[in-house]
């Protein structure tokens, strides 16, 4: 069987044995519907007659299979095929609830770890912004607290001053602006 064609019949021999053989060129030779409805569906990736619903298809066919060992392999299968056409298998897989299956194949393995590092990596952007703010609004509340003292409603000013236009309220707090004016919305 030759998933993307070339191939060619012949006969092989050694020792006694021989063996004839015939060549399926899958993009020519098989029929996609005949492939969608066997247990080999996801040869259909290498059709150049498959039909545009592929992918729910191949998804449907390993959903039906019973054996998890059976399902991993048809996944890893499809993920020998053209990128683009192994993505469109794995986001049907992902909307029939079969993710259970994705993470036992390398695939998964690589999505996830993919997924984890993007999600560490925005854990630390979101808690470097959040250390910045906070930073910021300590310097505003130091600043106001050594200007006006201790008054009410300190911590919230300088969490106001910093959201607002930083720069131009840091200017105002050293250039000697009076507090009711900082207090203004």
């Amino acid at each position: 069987m030759w998933p993307v064609g070339g191939g060619y019949p012949g006969s092989f021999q050694r020792d006694r044995l021989s063996l004839e053989y015939h060549s399926v060129n899958v993009p020519e030779d098989l029929d996609p519907e005949a492939l969608l409805a066997s247990p080999l569906a996801p040869l259909v990736l290498w059709s150049s007659r498959r039909p545009t619903d592929f992918a729910d298809r191949i998804a449907g066919r390993i959903g039906k299979l019973s054996s998890r060992e059976q399902q991993l392999v048809l996944v890893d299968l499809c993920m020998l095929a053209e990128q683009g056409l192994a993505a469109q298998v794995v986001t049907a897989l992902r909307s029939r609830g079969m993710g259970n299956v994705l993470e036992g194949t390398d695939i998964g393995r690589e999505i996830a770890q993919k997924n984890l590092k993007r999600g560490r990596e925005e854990g630390l952007q979101q808690g470097r912004e959040q250390g910045l703010e906070q930073g910021l609004v300590r310097s505003m509340r130091l600043m106001l607290q050594n200007r006006f003292g201790d008054f009410a409603g300190l911590d919230e000013l300088a969490s106001k001053l910093v959201a607002g236009d930083h720069d131009a309220n840091v200017a105002k707090v050293v250039s000697g602006a009076p507090l009711e004016e900082l207090q203004q919305p």
